[in-house]
């Protein structure tokens, strides 16, 4: 199968007062067309900087550095013009970020932000965009969503604007989509749907999707079951269809994760 995407020796600097950071160092991966591949660490790690560079949003004092070759679908993308970032974000890849109440526009009602996604990459009339933006929202699983259209992000729930934040990156059908932490913020059921709606609109639309996935204090519990395909964990790699991740930093988390997953009739002890 042909490679959608690489990543090759790419490293991004950040010009910091005491001196440089180096946020991303030497990261080199690829995904395949259908593949689904996760990159899994620590908060501040380089993860969304990574996904950062993708999407070509890397702005001063950052820079990625020489030598670094992202190549999509052949043409190494690291090297194109503002305008031609413009064209890729969106049409040929998406990113859904980590917190949709901060990444929503708050004075622009749902169906406006949808719309506004679509009339950037796509020559159709108000009515059409209208009609798209509604079964998108339908297909993400947002309850009566013509009158959805017409809300602000602060009027729904976390899960639903999750869930909206979905549907906007979805919308053009890009070739790639990037999931910066999708379920940060939101309580356990709700993640699973999450998961597993992007699992199901990732197999039925035949798109390969990074899902960029990161531990928290007390432990990160993660249950995609064939979401994902590969994963990279301190630069070593493991594939499993199904495949259940817990990545904490203490013992005690270690424990918690495990009455948790225990409670929930994932494995018994």
């Amino acid at each position: 199968m042909n490679n959608l995407l690489e990543m090759k020796h790419v490293a991004v600097n950040f010009a910091a007062y005491g001196g440089t950071v180096q946020a991303v160092r030497d990261i080199s991966f690829s995904i395949e067309e259908g593949q689904t591949v996760a990159l899994v660490g620590e908060s501040g790690c380089g993860k969304s900087i990574t996904a950062k560079t993708i999407m070509g949003l890397v702005k001063k004092p950052g820079k990625v550095m020489e030598g670094s070759q992202i190549i999509f679908e052949g043409t190494d993308i690291a090297k194109y013009s503002s305008k031609e970032w413009k064209k890729f974000r969106g049409k040929e890849c998406s990113m859904i970020f980590q917190d949709a109440l901060v990444s929503l526009n708050p004075t622009k009602s749902i169906g406006k932000q949808i719309i506004e996604n679509l009339k950037n990459h796509q020559k159709e009339n108000k009515q059409e965009m209208w009609t798209k933006a509604v079964k998108m929202l339908a297909k993400v699983g947002i309850p009566d969503p013509e009158t959805c259209m017409n809300k602000y992000p602060h009027e729904l729930s976390g899960g639903m604007r999750q869930r909206v934040m979905i549907a906007m990156a979805m919308i053009t059908k890009p070739e790639l989509l990037i999931a910066d932490e999708p379920t940060t913020a939101l309580d356990v059921t709700i993640q699973a749907q999450i998961l597993d709606l992007m699992d199901y609109l990732s197999n039925n639309l035949l798109m390969p999707t990074v899902a960029l996935l990161s531990c928290i204090l007390i432990g990160w519990v993660v249950k995609p079951q064939t979401i994902i395909d590969e994963v990279t964990i301190g630069g070593y790699k493991f594939g499993r269809k199904k495949l259940y991740i817990v990545m904490v930093k203490f013992i005690a988390p270690v424990l918690l994760a495990a009455l948790l997953l225990q409670s929930l009739g994932v494995f018994s002890l």
